[in-house]
């Protein structure tokens, strides 16, 4: 009997599930028109938003899941019909294929529109307080299906926080042979004689004014961009001068042209092979944008806003691709001995303890914020080194911030003041760690809503104290001798839903989207980017990985949480903190002091090599 085309792939997306399950799953594929990878997608993004905790898939949340998204495609199409009978002069709401409308299910809203949500809180904080504010339902089920229904659903089903399943169970261990210490490692050891930091990029670059772009400076700054990648990839690769050419201009010849990554697919909507070109700089090409006919290339990952070379010939009004080239990595770093030996002098009392955690910091149902409580609760006592919190605090996704519906001890209460009464007494009580705080473009108290985004503003305001630290997003940063690059903005999740692959290298899928970053040589190379994120390209340089690979890179993703070694670099998803309706993850990682080899010689500070990271549930 022939095999189903689908298993193999079904079996690489959702692992060896029973055949009750395997029906299902092509029954959804056939239904849906969408591939294997596309439905995987959509169950992870559905188990995140239900606070489904086992994502492998069983027969009753397989025939769950597909009732769930096939009740909101029939809404949809009974919404168009009824739009078709009785013309309204709103704005028409686009309803796709079914690929299309399941793209609603990870809907997001854009940034931009947080201005008129603080308006509209700041204005709420003049009318008497109330328990509750009702949401008045949307003109467009489109624009309801998922949102206001999860929401409803949340208020249901949700799991309370002090009933939440296993807290403290360690899902995941990264080199599980590098024993862990027991915290605190002593009454008199503080992070001031353990911890040296140190910030390594243009701190005040990052205050450039909001939406204040010339097209022609946008231009030329993604131009030297792919000018640079050209060089990087002609001394790697050893190619000549005249190897290289103009993939717009037909030829029998074979040459090799360097170029972006372009996507003919508008919007979120997703990137497939036919719709893939290659955009050349001035310089190289005139900013031709050429066809790419990928069918002879037997293996590759790509993606719009990816900086390549291909080897090929044009010679009927499509480049034919024969190979990708890939850019170099960034060296690794390094350390000279006397630095080593200072470092690890200062780390004598035990390995540097490091907590990372991203928000969310509370469900959707209330703004107590259980979880950041419990996490600092737990490590008020431990004392680790340095906990790094990553945004959204106070989130413009949460329903009752949305709906303005908090209250405050302010009459005319502000998010700010949620923030001052809410979060920061529980961030005062890590005053023997060194805390740093990077912002969302998700985050209400945030000020700078483009991407790169500045740090938070007046910390006296928000009532931190001074062992806070406030840093942009993106960062890049140092603890003594380890480097950590993070950004909140979630490349991850943007990537998945846009790259497309062949039979590729790199087959664990959150590992293959982490070296994107690595190999583009930045924290969010897609381009365009997310509908989510008002990209700043004259600025966009500050999202580079800059001088050397970073020891430490830190992705924070609704995708599931990972801890990984790619390329030589530690890269860790620790989740979100909180669900909508369910409790979540976050990181533990110890790092051992490198070994001192007095010899004079600069050395690789193998950190991966050092280093034990913990995906524990909170």
């Amino acid at each position: 009997m022939e095999n189903n085309p689908h298993d193999s792939e079904l079996i690489d997306r959702f692992g060896n599930v029973t055949p009750e399950v395997k029906t299902e799953l092509e029954s959804m594929l056939r239904m849906w028109d969408v591939d294997a990878e596309e439905l995987s997608f959509k169950w992870e993004s559905y188990c995140i938003q239900m606070g489904i905790e086992e994502t492998k898939m069983t027969l009753d949340t397989a025939r769950t899941f597909k009732k769930h998204v096939q009740n909101i495609l029939d809404k949809e199409a009974q919404a168009k019909k009824r739009q078709h009978q009785n013309p309204t002069p709103r704005a028409p709401v686009m309803v796709g294929s079914g690929a299309d409308m399941l793209d609603q299910l990870i809907g997001t809203t854009p940034r931009a529109s947080s201005t008129a949500m603080k308006r509209k809180l700041e204005r709420s904080a003049y009318e008497t307080p109330s328990k509750s504010r009702p949401s008045v339902p949307a003109s467009s089920p489109f624009q309801t299906s998922l949102k206001s229904e999860s929401h409803a659903t949340s208020l249901e089903v949700g799991i309370p926080f002090s009933e939440r399943r296993n807290p403290g169970e360690v899902l995941e261990v990264l080199n599980q042979q590098i024993p862990k210490p027991s915290l605190p490692l002593s009454e008199t050891s503080t992070w001031e004689g353990r911890i040296r930091f140190a910030f390594n990029l243009d701190l005040p670059t990052f205050s450039y004014r909001n939406m204040y772009q010339k097209l022609s400076e946008a231009s030329e700054i993604v131009d030297d961009r792919i000018d640079e990648f050209a060089q990087h990839i002609q001394e790697f690769h050893n190619i000549p001068d005249d190897a290289f050419g103009d993939p717009s201009i037909q030829s029998p010849n074979e040459i090799i042209a360097v170029g972006k990554i372009v996507s003919e697919a508008l919007g979120d909507e997703r990137t497939n092979a036919s719709s893939i070109l290659l955009e050349s700089s001035r310089m190289t090409g005139a900013g031709a944008r050429t066809k790419l006919n990928l069918h002879k290339v037997r293996s590759y990952a790509i993606f719009p806003g990816q900086i390549v070379a291909v080897r090929g010939v044009n010679s009927g009004g499509e480049f034919v691709v024969d190979d990708i080239y890939e850019p170099p990595r960034l060296p690794i770093a390094s350390a000279t001995e006397e630095e080593t030996t200072m470092f690890s002098t200062m780390l004598a009392d035990g390995p540097m303890s490091i907590v990372i955690a991203s928000g969310p910091y509370t469900t959707d149902d209330n703004l107590n914020f259980e979880a950041l409580d419990a996490l600092i609760s737990k490590f008020a006592e431990k004392r680790p080194d340095v906990v790094i919190l990553c945004g959204p605090f106070i989130d413009a996704e949460h329903p009752m911030i949305k709906e303005g519906d908090f209250e405050t001890e302010e009459e005319d209460g502000t998010v700010e003041d949620l923030f001052r009464e809410r979060i920061a007494p529980l961030l005062r009580r890590l005053s023997a760690s060194l805390v740093f705080l990077v912002p969302s473009l998700r985050d209400m108290i945030s000020k700078h809503l483009s991407y790169p985004q500045d740090q938070f503003k007046n910390k006296k305001a928000l009532g931190l104290s001074a062992n806070c630290k406030l840093l942009p997003n993106p960062s890049l940063f140092s603890l003594n001798d380890i480097t950590i690059s993070i950004t909140t903005t979630d490349p991850l999740f943007h990537l998945s839903a846009h790259e497309i692959s062949l039979n590729p290298k790199n087959v664990v899928r959150p590992a293959r989207l982490a070296q994107h970053l690595l190999s583009q040589r930045s924290v969010y190379p897609l381009m365009p980017p997310h509908s989510s994120i008002s990209l700043d390209i004259p600025h966009f340089r500050l999202l580079d990985l800059v001088g050397a690979t970073p020891d430490v890179i830190v992705l924070p993703s609704k995708l599931a949480p990972f801890a990984r070694v790619i390329d030589g670099v530690v890269a860790v998803n620790p989740g979100w903190l909180s669900k909508p309706r369910a409790s979540g993850t976050y990181v533990e990682m110890v790092v051992n002091r490198d070994e001192v080899v007095r010899d004079g010689e600069e050395r690789g500070r193998r950190v991966h090599e050092r280093a034990r990271v913990e995906i524990v549930r909170i």
